[in-house]
């Protein structure tokens, strides 16, 4: 958690502009067009987007969401969220903390980009799956390995198998 926070603060002013434009990020805009495609109801209700960091993915969303809400650890990245003014409220706050002690009544857990940074991620699901007071869809993307269950890469980025997800889903009674 440390060293994600610290790597996004010191990262949080050129962020977007070296996502976006240097490197034509367009998973915010992929995923949302996942989510609409795959959504048989409007509007996707309460979102939460996990990881929020500069909000991105909230640009994308929010026209499409009843409530949106961002957590996110990295305190200069959650203040260029707030400058958007798209967010109900955004948190400080380790995602696993925030999704033991907070009450959870979520339509959407979104982690755009997120899980990279945290390997195993069976704690998440479960905490969403035991806390949430709805059965909501959880939205997630990985990079993908070979490898059975997931590895972390010399680039200090976690790689998931297609198994591992399938197998977490399984365990925690997601529907994949």
């Amino acid at each position: 958690s440390d060293y994600v926070e610290q790597l996004f603060d010191n990262y949080a002013a050129n962020f977007e502009h070296s996502l976006v434009k240097n490197l034509e990020y367009k998973m915010p805009k992929i995923l949302v067009r996942k989510i609409l495609k795959d959504n048989k109801f409007s509007p996707l209700g309460s979102v939460i987007d996990l990881g929020c960091g500069t909000g991105l993915l909230g640009l994308e969303v929010k026209d499409y969401c009843r409530s949106l809400v961002g957590v996110d650890l990295s305190s200069q990245m959650l203040d260029e969220a707030r400058k958007k003014n798209i967010y109900r409220n955004l948190y400080k706050r380790d995602i696993t903390d925030y999704l033991k002690k907070e009450c959870l009544d979520f339509d959407y857990f979104i982690l755009m980009d997120v899980l990279i940074y945290i390997g195993d991620f069976s704690n998440i699901l479960a905490l969403i799956k035991s806390r949430n007071n709805r059965a909501g869809k959880l939205v997630f993307t990985t990079e993908h390995t070979n490898q059975s269950n997931f590895l972390l890469k010399k680039s200090g980025r976690y790689s998931h198998s297609k198994q591992y997800i399938i197998k977490l889903c399984q365990e925690f009674n997601y529907h994949l």
